[in-house]
Parts: C-alpha cells; structure tokens; sequence
C-alpha cells in the first residue's frame, strides 16, 4: 500500500483549525492483490474520530477493500480532539492491514503476525487557531511503573519499540476477573510517550479509569506498565494491542513515530504450564517506581512462528545437470540465477589457467543455450535486464573499481566501459550499473554533504541526482558511502546513521532517481544482497565490533521503496540472508553445530520451510551461495563447488 495526503499541499504538510472541520485528502494506492486496509488518525498521541465521505458516520477507524492496484482517494474531515490556540500538533496517518482479521482460537500460537499492523505516512502540522471543543486529552500521568534494562527482544532496534505480556503468544484471562496486562516500551530516547490500549480495536479506560497514559521513558531502559481491563470489557474479547504515540511541545517533522504492538490473542483457558521462551532472564535488575509486575524474565522476540507441521522440511539435493557437455567437468566456480528459468555459472578453463568458461543454463532445456570460454572474471557479476556485467578492479579494495564488461543474453561482450576517468579522480568507495545497463551511478561523500550522481556509460557529464547535508540527529542518515541497486526509478545506498558516541551503525537507504523521496533504516553492521531486480535486502549484526547477530532483514522494495523488517526465529541467521528474484521471501543459512536453512515470507515474517543442509560443524557461508526463485518455486545453494537445489 503506497499511501499519503494529497490535499493540502503534502509539501507544505500544514493543517488549520479554526473553529470549523479540517479537510484533507488521503490517498490510498494498493500494489498488491485485493486486500482490506485501515485507516486510522493520532493527534498528539490521541486517537482522532473523523468521517468520509460517501461512509456511515464517525470513526476512529474506516475500513475499505481495495482491489489490485487500484487507488482510492478518501476525502476526511474532523474537528480536533485535542489541542489549544496556538499549539502546532503533530497529525500522523497510519494503514491497517486486514482490521477486521480474527485467528482462530486453534491457530493461536502462531500469532497476528502483520495482520493488525500499522504503516505510518510522514505527519502532518495541525496549526490550531482555535481551542478544540476538548481542549485537554483525558489521559493521566503514569506513577506506577518499573524501569529496567533492554532485553533480548529490544536488541537490534535504533528506534523506541514495545511488546504485550514479553513473550507469550497469547493473552490468557480468567471469566468474571479483571485482567492485567504488561506493557513493556523498550526506550531509545528520553521522551514523554502517551500509552493506549485496545480490546477487538476499542480503545478502553484502562489506565485508572483514563484511556491515556503518558509515562516518561528513559534512553536504553525498559518501562514497564500495566493495563487493567475490567471484567465487563472482557466479554466477546478476542484479541488486544496497545499503541504509544510521542507527545511533543510543539510539532517535529522528524519526531519519533507511533509504535503498535502485535496483535496478541485472548484464551480463556488456562495457560501453558510452561510456557516457551526464547530469552534468557534478564538478572541485572531495575528501580521500581511503587510496585508494579515483573516483566523481564520473559521477554521474547515478537516474531511470528507458524505451526511446525506446516514447515516443508523437503531436503536440499545435488543438481548435476549443470556439469554437462560443454561445461568443463570440474567444480562449480560461480552460480548466478538469471531472469527466465536461466543461471550464469562459471568454470576454470582447462586450456587457459587465466581465463574462465562461462555458460548460460536454461533450467527448463536443461541444457547450456550460450556459453563462451575466455571471461576473464576478477570481480563482482551482476544481472542486468538483457545480459550481465562483470565489474573489474584495479586492487583489492573497493576504491579500486577500474572497468566493467556488459555481456548480453548471448554472452557476446557488448561494451567495457572504462571507470577510471571519475574513479581515480573522486576515490569512491563503490558504484552501480543500473539494471537496464544505461546508467552509472556512484556516490561521494566530502565532509558532512553526501552526493549521489549518475553518468552515461560513456563517463560523460556526470548529473547530481540527490545531495543530502547529515543534520546530525542521532540513528538518522549521516552519510552515503555506497550504491547497492539502480534499478527503474529507484537508486538502494548504504550508509551511515548519527550515533552519540563512537559507534558504527550502518543502514539501507533509497532515493528516487530524480532525487525525490529518501528512505533509510539504521541496522547495525551491514551487509547487502542485491541480487534481484526487484528487492534488496540488508542484514548483519548488532554492530560493528560486535558478534551478536540481530535476528532480522530489512528487505527494501524497489518499486514501492518501503522497508520491510523480517524477524528470524534465531538471531544468528543474519548472518547470511539472501532476497528471492521477486523480493517476496528471505532465505537463511545458520551455521553452529548444524547447518540448517530457513525461508521466510518477507510480508508476515513466518517460516515456510525448514531443513538442515548439513551436520558439518563449520560451513564457509558467502552472500552468492544461496539463490531463491520465486516463480519457479525452487531454491538453490551453492556450496563446496557444488550445486544442490530444494523445491518449496
């Protein structure tokens, strides 16, 4: 879903109150399949009602099924819910995927997953000129609470984030009783948050008998507070989550987002006796503030995890056709999956020590259609629209990029394209060739000013697509340090985020080609997979000097540039995560005292299939040893010079 304000003018973002109706126009564009969105309105931190045209009534939450691709625009008014003359308020606009979504009582432990989930828009400022018939929010300030250190879940996260009960899947609750319910906000800021929380998306007067609480988080420290849900608001209760908006003095263009919970299920039966956790207890204690309920011995990753029985846990299995007449009979040196149901792979060339044999494969021929044996291959390889390129270098560093060689599908070498002229002379770290094989796109960064620019192939006349100034707010964009992907409209860079200390925190960042709408998500110590034309996913550890691994994926869309986070089951599968062609799943290679593989639908997070590829202790793990063909349902690893393919 690409969605957005178009009336007013979005550039200027500016909303008037002045004793009449706000009017604006929202956007929603829907990308994939026909599926039911949200919409929902915070002002301040307080839920908004408003109405729409051509819909029955007020609501804090509208809901229409869009059908694929197909844009609706909705035409919203409201009058305030808060805010006094001459505040300047913060209006943020979120999607839901899927509201009226129920799981099954039965499907429970697998979790909401994305369904429920909020997609936040860029705010808007309410400039009121006039007091809000109810000027003053009905919230009361949190007393009650304790504060603690990070634990496992909140690692790998630069931004505040928050969980229901730590790791249950579940809410369990007990006919006829109040029920209690932790809410734990894991803090990366010193900043007043406003809590509220939802049974079956109705917001209740849980916080002593107010709908709102604002408590004060502290940077790098757990709060933890409790909801009470009376008896009554229980009945026909199916599912809760709780929503913290920040509450700001006056309106921030870059203030933190609101956060939403997951979705968790209510049973009324009783809980496990001993309930899975994947944390280990946090022992290094905490101040409480009175007497609130311990959360930090079971906190977990708010991941969602299917039902074993569903995993397909087929084995991955030896491919031989690829060493067949006229490929040398010797090992596999390099595998790269093509577009059409085809694989680039290369060969030591028997007559000629220097020079490789290369071959396109057609999986449905199941033979060699091209082929030629005098590549000469020093480099990265990259698939292009119609062919393929092989960059050269003139060292071993990445500053030393020289040339590169555009071969088409006939692996007949159409150009060599000499990068010396800008290389030598500007000493970037890395560049791309665009997918389409037009352009050249490269990125230097002089001080604290980053610049994208991008140049025919014949190196002439370099253009400044996109010049960004580091405004020096911590875990935002520093600086641009690499190209990944150039392909259509959209140019995928890595750089470094604002940190308060010395600390390296790299991240996945996209523009426009036309140097409009910058997206970036901090990481941690990053690496990239860039092989498809369509997704580009960023992976790695917590940080740079650290082994801890994060246990997720940013997976970058190229046509939509959204930034989608996958959780994995286990923190050290980051450490290898390839994109599918498609950019619809994620694979893992794990590598401890077994090798195992693992695919994820990039969309809910959850593991579709599952197998151990070897019992080997150690396994050499590189990002070009694992290709995912969407269309074809097939998965390929490249390991120890040899193929093996798995179907999923």
């Amino acid at each position: 879903m690409t969605h957005g304000a178009v009336e007013p003018d979005p550039e200027k973002g500016v909303l008037i109150y002045d004793g009449d109706p706000v009017h604006l126009t929202y956007m929603l564009q829907n990308e994939g399949s026909k599926t039911e969105w949200g919409f929902v309105i915070y002002v301040n931190g307080v839920m908004q009602p408003y109405t729409v045209e051509g819909e029955d009534g007020e609501s804090t939450c509208h809901s229409f099924t869009i059908d694929k691709e197909t844009r609706k625009d909705l035409k919203i008014s409201f009058v305030p819910v808060v805010g006094k003359e001459g505040e300047e308020l913060s209006v943020i606009y979120a999607t839901v995927l899927m509201p009226s979504y129920v799981m099954p009582e039965s499907e429970a432990e697998n979790g909401y997953g994305y369904y429920h989930s909020y997609n936040m828009s860029l705010p808007m400022k309410l400039v009121m000129e006039k007091d809000a018939p109810n000027p003053e929010p009905d919230c009361v300030k949190a007393t009650d609470y304790k504060v603690g250190e990070l634990p496992e879940w909140a690692n790998g996260s630069n931004t505040t984030d928050l969980i229901l009960e730590g790791g249950e899947t579940s809410i369990y609750a007990k006919e006829g009783m109040d029920t209690e319910v932790d809410i734990s906000i894991a803090g990366r800021e010193n900043q007043t948050y406003r809590v509220s929380f939802y049974v079956n998306h109705t917001m209740l007067p849980v916080f002593e008998g107010h709908p709102y609480l604002d408590v004060d988080i502290q940077k790098d420290k757990l709060t933890t507070v409790t909801a009470t849900v009376p008896a009554e608001e229980m009945d026909g209760a199916q599912f809760m989550y709780a929503v913290i908006a920040p509450v700001m003095d006056k309106f921030d263009l870059d203030a933190p987002q609101i956060k939403k919970t997951a979705s968790k299920a209510v049973s009324f039966s009783e809980p496990p006796s001993d309930p899975p956790s994947t944390a280990a207890p946090d022992n290094s204690g905490g101040t409480t503030v009175t007497n609130p309920k311990d959360t930090s011995e079971s906190s977990s990753s708010p991941a969602p995890k299917p039902p074993a029985a569903n995993i397909d846990n087929s084995a991955f299995e030896k491919y031989p056709g690829l060493l067949k007449s006229p490929a040398p009979q010797t090992d596999l040196y390099g595998f790269l999956l093509l577009d059409n149901n085809r694989a680039f792979t290369y060969f030591a060339n028997g007559s000629n020590g220097q020079e490789m044999w290369g071959g396109i494969y057609d999986f449905a021929q199941e033979k060699y259609v091209a082929y030629t044996d005098d590549l000469k291959i020093t480099g990265e390889i990259q698939a292009l629209k119609d062919g393929l390129c092989i960059y050269e270098y003139a060292g071993r560093g990445p500053r030393d990029l020289s040339a590169a060689y555009i071969y088409n599908n006939q692996l007949k070498l159409v150009k060599k394209v000499d990068f010396t002229p800008i290389t030598e002379k500007d000493r970037i770290m890395s560049a791309r060739i665009s997918y389409e094989g037009t352009q050249f796109v490269y990125a230097i960064c002089q001080n604290d000013t980053s610049t994208i620019y991008s140049v025919g192939l014949d190196m002439k006349d370099p253009q400044a697509v996109f010049t960004y100034n580091n405004p020096k707010k911590t875990n935002g964009l520093a600086r641009i340090y690499t190209i990944q992907n150039v392909v259509g409209d959209t140019i995928v860079f890595g750089g470094n985020a604002q940190t308060s200390g010395d600390a390296t925190l790299m991240g996945i960042g996209c523009v426009s080609t036309k140097g409009k709408n910058p997206q970036y998500q901090p990481v941690g110590y990053v690496w990239f997979d860039t092989k498809s034309p369509h997704a580009t996913a960023a992976f790695g550890a917590q940080d740079m000097y650290d082994t801890v691994y994060s246990g997720k994926a940013y997976v970058l869309d190229h046509a939509t540039q959204k930034i989608v986070e996958v959780r994995f089951k286990n923190k050290k599968e980051s450490a290898l995560v390839a994109v599918s062609q498609n950019g619809k799943y994620v694979g893992t290679v794990q590598s401890d005292n077994k090798t195992v593989f693992r695919l994820y639908d990039v969309a809910t997070s959850q593991c579709v299939k599952e197998c151990t590829i070897s019992s080997d202790t150690e396994m050499g793990l590189t990002s070009s040893m694992l290709s995912i063909d969407d269309t074809a349902r097939k998965i390929y690893l490249h390991a120890n010079n040899t193929l093996y393919m798995t179907t999923f």
